[in-house]
């Protein structure tokens, strides 16, 4: 990523059973549009295994700074 690269990134998916379920990026509420960036974090995050207790919708705003 280019130097100075900054925004916000906002996702929205569900949790159930221990797993991720389909990430939604959220354009409008997102600043950083890199469909690059924004495949690797999804990728990472459906790969993400959360406690199998853990069920619902997550908003997950992250804010990159490079």
């Amino acid at each position: 990523m280019p130097s100075g690269f900054n925004g916000e990134i906002v996702f929205e998916f569900t949790v159930s059973k221990g797993r991720v379920g389909q990430v939604l990026l959220d354009e409008k509420a997102s600043t950083v549009k890199d469909a690059v960036v924004v495949e690797k974090i999804k990728r990472s995050l459906l790969l993400w295994r959360v406690p199998s207790s853990t069920t619902g919708k997550v908003i997950l705003t992250l804010h990159v700074q490079f």
